[in-house]
């Protein structure tokens, strides 16, 4: 990632963290693909990150990875958030 990009980048993260700070569910077309994020699938909360699937190679948000195998669990999410800040 070049210098524009990762100016970009921080700009755009700072304006998700204001619109987080205000409790704003984001569409999750506009999630980013490269941090953990919260999601929402319409029936629960997790904590994921965007990945390719071991098994079909498709994309998803994986919300846990486990076993010997890797097996992997993945959401359809419909909205996100950043997550919020660790404690001090």
């Amino acid at each position: 990632m070049n210098e524009k990009d990762q100016a970009e980048n921080y700009a755009h993260n700072k304006q998700l963290r204001v619109e987080c700070a205000l409790g704003t569910w984001m569409p999750i077309e506009t999630a980013p693909k490269k941090e953990r994020v919260l999601l929402w699938n319409g029936t629960g909360m997790y904590c994921g990150h965007w990945a390719k699937s071991i098994e079909t190679d498709d994309e998803a948000w994986i919300i846990a990875e486990f076993g010997n195998d890797g097996d992997q669990l993945l959401i359809k999410a419909t909205h996100w958030m950043p997550l919020p800040a660790p404690p001090v």
